[in-house]
């Protein structure tokens, strides 16, 4: 590992840290944690939360955690995970390989297997395999937004090597994030896109075109972002290029240059809190009142 990639991490445990500490599970919910979704021991396990209580079947959100594709895991995103479910849907928050040991695209993979783990086994767990949202944020919203390309376009999805599980992915919540992978003159994101595809994997640009490949069928997209976050800008352009395909999408920039990058992640601050809820509600309020016609089948 990089002295970089240490000292990432390190920084960005301590600042996690410090923003929950004190917090503990609320009353409303329930968790189960520590639920294998495939072969590779902790790379491999997932939490469920949901509102204690809640009969039936609830809306899924499924969490793909930030960190610039070199941090993070379902431990750092818990309490955001459970403020959701606290909004009365059920979560899964996961952990996926990390970047550099685990190259690209091993986050895309991890998160089939996920949602086919969703298709197989969610109903045990009050999850809807109908009803399932993607939310992400900084890298994270990069991941949910290709898998959501690659999720909708058949021929995309085989370039990436994915199939397509037997889940109805809704609509992407993507938060603070950047959506074409390229090099970038900021140090961060050009440090972390390389430790994410390293040059020497000579991947094809058709490949890494994720905006050329995402069409009319996208899920419907709530983006969200910050005047103070270092992404922001690149809230609007993926907004304006969802609308040009008739994608329904909702945009948002919270608070003032005081509000920094992934800032809804402290459910302590009401603008946080605010966020999630608008967030969560819009995506919640794309839900057709029928299941779609042949939905549910699980595929490789």
């Amino acid at each position: 590992m990089s002295v970089s990639v240490w000292f990432i991490r390190t920084l960005w445990a301590g600042s996690d840290r410090r923003r929950d500490a004190g917090l503990t599970t609320p009353a409303g919910v329930e968790r189960r944690d520590n639920i294998s979704y495939g072969p590779d021991g902790a790379w491999n396990l997932l939490d469920v939360y949901r509102p204690k209580g809640a009969a039936g079947l609830l809306p899924t959100v499924v969490s793909v955690h930030g960190g610039a594709y070199v941090y993070g895991d379902k431990d750092r995103y818990q309490f955001y995970c459970m403020s959701l479910a606290e909004l009365g849907c059920g979560v899964v928050n996961f952990n996926y390989h990390l970047a550099p040991r685990y190259s690209f695209p091993a986050p895309l993979r991890d998160l089939e297997q996920v949602l086919l783990w969703l298709a197989r086994r969610g109903a045990d767990f009050g999850l809807d395999r109908d009803k399932v949202f993607l939310i992400g944020d900084s890298a994270g919203a990069q991941i949910a937004s290709q898998y959501g390309a690659a999720w909708s376009n058949p021929d995309y999805g085989a370039l990436l090597g994915l199939g397509r599980p037997g889940v109805a992915i809704r609509g992407l919540g993507l938060n603070c994030g950047m959506y074409q992978l390229r090099p970038e003159k900021k140090r961060l994101l050009g440090s972390a896109v390389n430790w994410y595809i390293p040059k020497r994997a000579h991947i094809s640009q058709e490949v890494l075109d994720v905006l050329g490949h995402i069409g009319p069928g996208f899920p419907p997209t709530y983006l969200m972002s910050a005047p103070g976050d270092f992404l922001a800008d690149h809230c609007m352009p993926m907004a304006a290029l969802l609308r040009e395909q008739n994608v329904p999408t909702e945009a948002k920039l919270y608070g003032d240059k005081k509000t920094g990058h992934v800032f809804h992640l402290d459910i302590r601050s009401p603008l946080g809190r605010q966020a999630n809820r608008e967030e969560l509600g819009w995506l919640l309020g794309r839900l057709p009142e029928k299941p779609l016609p042949g939905q549910g089948a699980v595929t490789a």
